[in-house]
C-alpha cells in the first residue's frame, strides 16, 4: 500500500499542532499574576517656563497584598518608566517614576459579599 504525500503532510501538520497546544498549556502552567487589580493616573499642568511645558503626573496602582496561601508577598516596584508620546505615536521621552508612598485601603463599593470585606488592598503612589 502506498500512502500519497498530502496526508503525511496533513499528520505532520496536525502533530505540529498538538505539540503547540500541548506546550501552551505547560506554559500557562507555569505563570503566574502580579496582584494588580487597578489604578489610573492623574496629571496637573503646571505652567510654561520658555518653550518647555510642565506637568505633574501622579500614578495611584492598588494591588492585592493577601499572600494567597504562600509566603511571599508580592511587592510594588519602586521605579516605573513612564513614556511620553508625540503626536505621530514615537516616543518623545520617558521619565522614571520612583513610588513616593504606600499605604493599606478599604476596596470601594456598597457589596454584601464577604470576599469583599476581609480583601487586603494596599495602594501606591
Amino acid at each position: 500500500m502506498k500512502i500519497g504525500l498530502k496526508p503525511l503532510r496533513k499528520l505532520r501538520f496536525l502533530s505540529f499542532r498538538f505539540w503547540m497546544l500541548l506546550l501552551t498549556f505547560f506554559v500557562a502552567g507555569i505563570s503566574n499574576a502580579s496582584h494588580l487589580v487597578g489604578g489610573f493616573l492623574t496629571y496637573e499642568w503646571l505652567g510654561t517656563n520658555g518653550t518647555n511645558t510642565q506637568y505633574r503626573v501622579t500614578l495611584f496602582v492598588y494591588r492585592d497584598c493577601a499572600k494567597d496561601g504562600t509566603n511571599e508577598e508580592v511587592l510594588f516596584d519602586d521605579d516605573l518608566n513612564l513614556c511620553v508620546y508625540k503626536g505621530d505615536k514615537k516616543i518623545h521621552t520617558t521619565y522614571v517614576i520612583k513610588l513616593l508612598a504606600k499605604k493599606k485601603v478599604q476596596p470601594v463599593g456598597n457589596t454584601n459579599c464577604p470576599e469583599i470585606a476581609s480583601a487586603c488592598l494596599e495602594q501606591g503612589i
